[in-house]
């Protein structure tokens, strides 16, 4: 607030529902803000016990192929921890998401700030796929690809409702490598979505 900017941009989704991947709960802290910025007070000691063994396990992944294959074997590797994802859990994250977006624009609105939210795009979005992106959707556990296409098909139902700039249907005419893994992109992909972001400011300022 300090900075009195004219518009805040937001740009959602993936991180939205990527606390289930790790056997948090909705809106959890993630497990590598944890692990990268140490212990953070005020969590009940089940969940900082629980961040602390996964902190533990990925260095053991990181530092040795052994701990690594291990880990894949038992089904609980860093691509995806979750087993029990349930439909509830994904309906209250896009609860969660949703009514932070009503605090912030009621904030926003009392500062004379106004807001842009975008739905990030995602691999699974994409029209045509390239070698590459097939591999990657290929390697993805199936659970990893239903939290999240589940996920944001609850996004884009409610996206016209609430004024959520989807972001989801850019890629629809690239038939080259966009997307580096599921959802994060290459050059050319940030290029496409900087340059739909500038229409919506320019669109709103005018």
């Amino acid at each position: 607030m300090d900075f009195k900017p004219d518009i805040v941009l937001f740009l959602d989704g993936v991180n939205e529902f990527t606390p289930l991947r790790y056997n948090l709960k909705p809106g959890e802290y993630f497990y590598w803000f944890i692990g990268q910025y140490g212990i953070s007070g005020g969590q009940p000691f089940s969940i900082l016990f629980k961040n602390f063994l996964i902190k533990i396990k990925l260095k053991l992944i990181e530092s040795s192929v052994i701990f690594r294959i291990f880990f894949q074997l038992l089904g609980d590797d860093t691509q995806f921890s979750g087993k029990n994802i349930k439909d509830d859990d994904i309906n209250k994250a896009v609860e969660i998401y949703l009514k932070n977006v009503d605090i912030i624009r009621l904030i926003a609105t009392a500062k004379n700030i106004k807001t842009l939210f975008f739905i990030q795009p995602i691999l699974f979005d994409k029209k045509f796929f390239s070698l590459e992106e097939k591999y990657i959707i290929d390697k993805m556990p199936s659970r990893v690809k239903y939290l999240y296409i589940s996920g944001y098909e609850k996004l884009k139902k409610i996206s016209k409702e609430k004024n959520l700039i989807l972001l989801t249907d850019i890629f629809d005419n690239e038939k080259k490598q966009i997307f580096i893994d599921f959802c994060h992109l290459k050059p050319k992909g940030n290029e496409i979505v900087s340059l739909k972001m500038m229409d919506e400011i320019l669109k709103l300022i005018k």
